[in-house]
C-alpha cells in the first residue's frame, strides 16, 4: 500500500503506549460473549475512521477522492453538536482491488467508494477521557443519527443480535456462500477499546493451499529469524510472512542457511485467492513433511 503521510490532527498523534487507532478483532473463538452478540457482515475494503474531520485509515493515513463521505460524516457530527469518531470500512465498486486502487491514487481519480459505518463515539471516548458507552447505545446512536444521511456515501453496516453460536455460524455461512467475506461478532455490552480485543471475532472465508518453497527472507539483518518464506504456487510468487512462531521462525531459518527448506512444500491458509492468482492475507499453517521435495 502506498506510503502516505499520517495527518495533523492533534487526535492522532499518538503516545507511545498507544499502538492502535481503531479496535481490532481476533479470530472467532466458538463461545458467544455473555450477554449475546451484535453480528454484523464484514465488508471487503480498506478499514477507514472518520475523525478530526477527515478520512483515514487505520493507520492515519489519509483517504483521498472522498470528498462525497466528508460532506455526509461532517453532517452527522453536526447532528452530535460535538467531535465524533466514526468507525467503518472503505469500499470502492464492492471490490478489494478497486478500492486499492482508488487508495493508492491519492485522490487523481476523482471522488468515488461508499463509508460503511458500524460505530461512533465522541472524540474525548476515542481518546481516553471519558467513559464509554456499550456497543448496544452506541449502535442506536449511530442508526439514530446517521440513517437521514445513508446514501451512495454512506451506509450503516446491518447488524443482528444472536445469542446462539449455531446461529452465529449458520449467518457466517450463508454471506460466505453468497460471496461475502464472513461475519464480525461483537460482545453487546462492550466497550471501545483501541487494541485487539476478544471482544470483537471474526468469522471469514478461507482457503487452505499447498505451495513449494522457492525463497526465504531473515526478519532482521542479523536476527537469526525468518521473516518470510517465498512459494511458487501455480506460478506466482507469494511471500508468507505471518503464522510462524518464534520457535518456527527460529528453527526455520535454520533449516534455510542448512539447506533444507527449497522446494519443501508449505500448507498455507489464505482468504482467496486474488484476480491476478496470487492468494489473500496467506499464513503459515506447517511443513508438509509427507509430501517429496521438488526440485527448483
Amino acid at each position: 500500500m502506498t506510503a502516505l503521510a499520517t495527518i495533523a490532527h492533534p487526535a492522532l498523534q499518538r503516545r507511545p503506549a498507544e499502538r492502535e487507532l481503531v479496535q481490532l478483532v481476533t479470530d472467532w473463538s466458538g463461545k458467544v460473549p455473555h450477554g449475546g452478540a451484535v453480528v454484523e457482515p464484514k465488508t471487503d475494503g480498506i478499514r477507514a475512521l472518520f475523525i478530526g474531520g477527515e478520512l483515514v485509515t487505520r493507520e492515519g493515513n489519509p483517504i483521498l477522492g472522498t470528498r462525497h463521505i466528508l460532506e455526509a460524516c461532517r453532517t452527522i457530527q453536526s447532528e452530535f453538536g460535538f467531535p465524533v469518531v466514526i468507525d467503518g470500512e472503505f469500499q470502492v465498486r464492492g471490490s478489494f482491488t478497486a478500492t486499492v486502487g482508488h487508495f493508492k491514487a491519492i485522490g487523481n481519480r476523482g471522488d468515488a467508494g461508499t463509508f460503511f459505518a458500524f460505530d461512533v463515539l465522541p472524540e474525548r471516548t476515542w481518546r481516553g477521557e471519558d467513559v464509554c458507552e456499550a456497543l448496544h447505545a452506541r449502535r442506536a446512536k449511530l442508526d439514530e443519527y446517521a440513517r437521514p444521511f445513508v446514501g451512495d456515501a454512506l451506509q450503516i453496516v446491518p447488524w443482528a443480535y444472536m445469542t446462539e453460536a449455531a446461529e452465529i455460524e449458520a449467518r457466517a455461512r450463508e454471506l460466505i456462500a453468497a460471496g461475502g467475506e464472513g461475519v464480525v461478532v461483537k460482545d453487546v455490552n462492550s466497550t471501545y477499546r483501541r487494541s485487539k480485543s476478544a471482544n470483537w471475532q471474526r468469522i471469514r472465508r478461507s482457503i487452505t493451499v499447498d505451495a513449494p518453497i522457492v525463497g526465504w527472507n531473515e526478519l532482521r539483518p542479523g536476527s537469526g529469524l525468518l521473516g518470510s518464506l517465498v512459494l511458487d504456487y501455480e506460478g506466482v510468487r507469494v511471500t508468507v510472512a505471518v503464522g510462524f512462531s518464534d520457535d518456527e521462525r527460529r528453527h526455520l531459518w535454520m533449516q534455510a542457511l542448512d539447506g533444507l527448506l527449497l522446494g519443501e512444500w508449505v500448507e498455507v491458509e489464505a482468504m482467496d485467492r486474488t484476480e491476478r492468482g496470487s492468494l489473500r492475507q496467506a499464513r503459515f499453517v506447517r511443513l508438509r513433511g509427507d509430501r517429496e521435495r521438488v526440485r527448483i
